[in-house]
């Protein structure tokens, strides 16, 4: 008979609750516990706000990045096309918007494949016409990068936006100190059953 079958767990586990051990290869690897009424409901009104804050976050992310192109339309035409090779900053009485130069990226593809069908025809000894080859078959492309935005928020709205922050982050928190502790306890639990084999 193992000291765990008559000895009490030394752990926080609940006598009105149900669990259930589960093992791989004859070792205890998890324990489950079946939460009911109102256990189950804290967890369950925990667990929806925690999704409705993450819901919220992404929504709020989604709408940022659409105003932010919408912003930059805007800035874009109180210029001329002439100026988009210049930083544009538009100063206004609750912010600044900066948005960046045009930036247009390099890129080369070599087609080595062609290169080497017209080098088995021509003499090792050839290095110039190798060299002719690569330039004949490589390729320049010039892409267009999105110019990028800064919005510099003056006083009276930065510390608005710094509150709204701050407020989603202690949210953010709470849920993830709760997470950390249901994990700390499970593994606990976990490293006293194993002691007790």
């Amino acid at each position: 008979m193992l000291l765990r079958e008559i000895m009490p767990l030394v752990e926080s586990r609940k006598t009105e609750l149900e669990y259930e051990e589960k093992k791989v290869k004859g070792q205890v690897e998890k324990v489950i516990v079946t939460l009911t009424g109102n256990t189950s409901g804290k967890f369950t009104k925990l667990i929806s706000k925690y999704k409705k804050l993450q819901k919220g976050i992404e929504q709020l992310q989604k709408v940022q990045s659409e105003l932010n192109e919408n912003i930059k339309e805007e800035v874009v035409e109180l210029f001329d096309a002439d100026d988009e090779v210049l930083t544009r900053i538009v100063d206004t009485v609750s912010a600044t918007l900066t948005l960046a130069k045009k930036t247009t990226v390099r890129s080369e593809k070599v087609d080595y494949s062609a290169i080497l069908e017209k080098l088995v025809v021509m003499v090792p000894e050839l290095e110039e016409q190798v060299k002719q080859l690569v330039e004949e078959h490589t390729k320049i492309s010039i892409t267009e990068k999105s110019p990028a935005l800064r919005t510099t928020l003056k006083e009276g709205i930065k510390e608005w936006a710094k509150e709204i922050k701050a407020i989603a982050k202690n949210a953010l928190k709470v849920v993830k100190v709760w997470i950390r502790h249901y994990d700390e306890d499970l593994k606990e639990v976990n490293e006293m059953i194993s002691a007790l084999k």
